[in-house]
């Protein structure tokens, strides 16, 4: 894995992109033009390939920007860690509680990630935000139906447990050390969002659905991301980047670490995010392959981000 060291990391994952771009002229992209079929699907491969050697055991690093992040963290700048993201929908059948013994891969992950990242920067803050608005599993499609405000408590207590019970009795105070946010408590800050973006000329009301359109997106297959449907529901994106409207987040560092099936709405969640004014350096994405064990994941992880931090290996 001495690989992990030798990548160069200086440019971001847009000025990646930029470059892909530069370097293509076959994909002929004009501004204020959607691509063609063919040719996001063209852009697509330029840029899962420019991703590859970013990719270890599983893990994709190509959007972790990893000098500022170092400067910022030693600099003493707060540092905000999501990587544990549960769907209440996968424990439906088990009460609605989640705990160590029925955990899915991805949460499995997340909450040593969680442990492995609280220990190594000891005065960061957890933050988990878990959803209970959809009531699909994790990763499948379409988005339907909803739970009561009684299994979200269910679930978020069990949530609390056990960042209590896996955390150091001096790192598991909920507010300060972790933070627990429900997705359907976002709502009424989703439409706060909406109401930014408008001022910015970012948004698009048609029979009850809005979508947020930017022709300057660093990725050019995210010009136009829908954040409600004609029919009301929120989308993923949307709650996620609504989380982000507190004017401090702007000073934060932010490291998300998510299952890759999550890459492309976390890619539009960052570009959103980017109108918003929160800068590369201070967001910060890992995703990671559930087909790879727990275990190795969290190897490479760990080899790539406590370096520094306080390990107390």
């Amino acid at each position: 894995m001495s690989g992990l060291r030798e990548i160069n990391y200086t440019l971001t994952h847009g000025e990646r992109i930029k470059r892909v771009l530069e370097e293509n002229d076959s994909l002929a992209l004009t501004r204020n033009v959607d691509p063609t079929k063919q040719q996001r699907k063209h852009l697509a491969l330029l840029i899962s390939k420019n991703e590859e050697p970013f990719i270890y055991n599983g893990v994709n690093f190509s959007r972790l920007n990893v000098l500022p992040l170092l400067e910022h963290i030693s600099s003493g700048v707060p540092l905000e860690i999501e990587t544990f993201a549960p769907y209440l929908a996968n424990y439906r059948k088990q009460g609605y509680t989640a705990n160590i013994q029925n955990l899915t891969v991805e949460d499995e992950i997340g909450l040593q990630l969680a442990i492995l990242l609280k220990s190594s920067f000891p005065t960061s803050r957890l933050i988990s935000l878990f959803d209970d608005y959809n009531a699909n599993l994790s990763n499948q499609l379409p988005i339907t139906g909803s739970f009561s405000s009684e299994e979200s408590d269910v679930f978020k207590k069990s949530l609390a447990d056990l960042y209590r019970v896996n955390l150091p009795p001096t790192m598991n105070k909920e507010g300060v050390d972790y933070l627990l946010i429900a997705e359907s408590s976002m709502t009424v800050p989703a439409e706060e969002l909406v109401r930014r973006l408008e001022a910015t000329g970012n948004i698009i009301r048609e029979d009850g659905r809005i979508t947020f359109i930017n022709r300057h997106a660093e990725n050019p297959l995210h010009q136009q991301i829908t954040l409600r449907t004609s029919k009301g529901k929120w989308l993923c994106e949307a709650l996620d980047a609504a989380t982000f409207l507190r004017e401090e987040n702007l000073e934060i560092v932010h490291i998300v670490a998510l299952p890759d099936y999550m890459r492309d709405q976390q890619d539009k969640v960052w570009e959103i995010l980017r109108v918003l004014g929160i800068k590369p350096y201070s967001y910060h994405n890992i995703f990671y392959s559930c087909d790879v064990s727990p275990e190795i994941i969290m190897q490479t992880i760990k080899i790539k981000l406590t370096p520094y931090g306080k390990t107390n290996d």
